[in-house]
């Protein structure tokens, strides 16, 4: 599965048990994987994959800044006039012929414009994020009646990317669906937040740690031992007539980028040959990229600390401050939207215990929910101890991914989440999960040489 499947809106029924009258809404915090790209490498043109594609006419027209301060040049406008009107223009791609002579990359109707540059957002990406905007609208605006049906402020809503253009793109169209013009009040302008990258934690940074970028070279390498063996029979004689090399972890390509050919294509409709679609082919690409990005975290701790830790702390304190403003009157942000990538997805829950074992789609996203519980009147001190403030309101984390709701492994015992729904871990425990993976000093674990967790990788991928 390339694509994620839309699923219809809950029913009354199915809203009532997810989310009981017994708890409250009060955080929430989504994060998505970034809508259908093309690939980030031209390959598989031998098998019909093509080399240019004819798929982001939404792109093909833009808007600048261009600051011109007022008596710069004749007639410059006020720098908010200009901002408001900014230059239009319009991109055509541009390429070059086998002697090195520029060429347009003509594909199409209008001479390279609306043909995608690599790795970037098409239009199917554009709607499926949307589509994803526009779901949480109904959800959570319409039926439960938890987000405003307009925003006033920019406080009321945190938009964090990427520093990568599909993702930025990508948020734009999932805030434009929850929040689109007319649901915005008048002057409102979002604040789109974006870093480095060489301090992204929105992803496994590995160009950023060092330590991080030598385990996840140990766990390829394990990864190509488990895998190559099983590809070179079935699979590799299967797609020969494409790849005469066969089929490897650290191939020609590597098994993860011909698998981000393939799913880029399918993802899009561009129609492949029955050898690449083949399903057991497609099954074991996809479980050989899926042990070699991700079986880090699930059994290396360091894995999970470096690669994960960083970016679960920040959500986890986000919900704590969510629960101190509860008590001075009420959460003013009660949104957060993250738009990242498919290894995002996979190292949050790989490292929480709850992942599938399956690549993550384009636009799939993780729900990440905070609810509050008042005590009941039938508390076991009863009047008294309300009276003199010995009752703790308690809170409670759910993760949706996919809509699923999750358990995690460290949520399971009795007494860390609410009693008949394990998918419902108390905050503490989530925090205790969570807290043990976020690193002291991350920067310094980075540069380190090798530890002993290295030699804790194991071989059972």
């Amino acid at each position: 599965m390339t694509s994620l499947p839309p699923r219809p809106d809950y029913t009354p029924s199915e809203l009532s048990v997810l989310y009981p009258p017994s708890l409250r809404l009060i955080h929430l915090q989504v994060l998505a994987r970034h809508g259908e790209r093309t690939p980030v490498r031209a390959r598989l043109q031998n098998a019909g994959v093509p080399e240019h594609w004819n798929l982001c006419h939404a792109a093909k027209r833009f808007r600048a800044s261009v600051l011109l301060p007022e008596g710069s040049i004749p007639g410059a406008m006020r720098s908010d006039e200009v901002w408001d009107e900014g230059m239009r223009y319009s991109r055509r791609v541009e390429t070059f012929d086998r002697n090195g002579k520029a060429v347009i990359a003509d594909v199409g109707e209008e001479g390279g414009k609306g043909v995608c540059i690599l790795g970037e957002l098409t239009d199917e990406g554009r709607i499926s994020t949307l589509a994803l905007g526009m779901r949480l609208r109904r959800l959570y605006v319409d039926a439960l009646g938890f987000l405003p049906e307009k925003l006033e402020k920019e406080a009321q809503i945190y938009l964090r990317s990427t520093p990568m253009q599909r993702t930025l793109e990508s948020l734009h169209q999932v805030f434009t669906g929850l929040y689109p013009p007319t649901a915005r009040g008048p002057g409102f302008e979002a604040t789109f937040t974006t870093r480095n990258f060489t301090e992204e934690n929105l992803y496994p940074n590995e160009g950023a740690c060092k330590r991080l970028n030598d385990l996840s070279r140990q766990f390829a390498e394990l990864a190509a031992e488990k895998w190559n063996p099983i590809l070179a029979g079935y699979t590799s004689e299967r797609v020969r007539k494409f790849l005469p090399d066969g089929v490897a972890v650290d191939g020609h390509p590597r098994v993860s980028g011909l698998l981000d050919t393939v799913n880029s294509s399918l993802g899009n409709g561009i129609k492949l040959p029955a050898e690449l679609t083949d399903e057991r082919v497609h099954g074991e690409l996809e479980a050989a990229a899926v042990t070699e990005w991700f079986a880090g975290y699930l059994q290396n701790e360091q894995y999970r600390r470096l690669g994960a830790g960083r970016l679960l702390g920040d959500l986890k304190d986000r919900m704590v401050t969510a629960t101190k403003e509860e008590k001075k009157g009420g959460v003013e942000q009660k949104v957060c939207l993250y738009s990242a990538h498919d290894t995002t997805l996979g190292a949050v829950l790989a490292s929480l215990g709850c992942f599938d074992g399956r690549w993550p789609p384009y636009t799939s996203s993780i729900a990440f929910e905070l609810f509050s519980k008042a005590p009941s009147e039938a508390s076991s001190h009863g009047w008294l101890t309300r009276f003199f403030g010995g009752v703790k309101e308690e809170h409670y984390v759910r993760l949706r991914y996919n809509e699923k709701p999750m358990t995690l492994p460290g949520c399971a015992p009795q007494g860390k989440h609410l009693a008949g729904d394990a998918s419902l871990c108390t905050l503490d425990a989530f925090r205790e999960v969570v807290e043990s993976m976020v690193p002291a000093d991350w920067m310094g674990e980075c540069d380190a040489g090798p530890k002993e967790a290295s030699a804790q990788t194991g071989k059972n991928l």
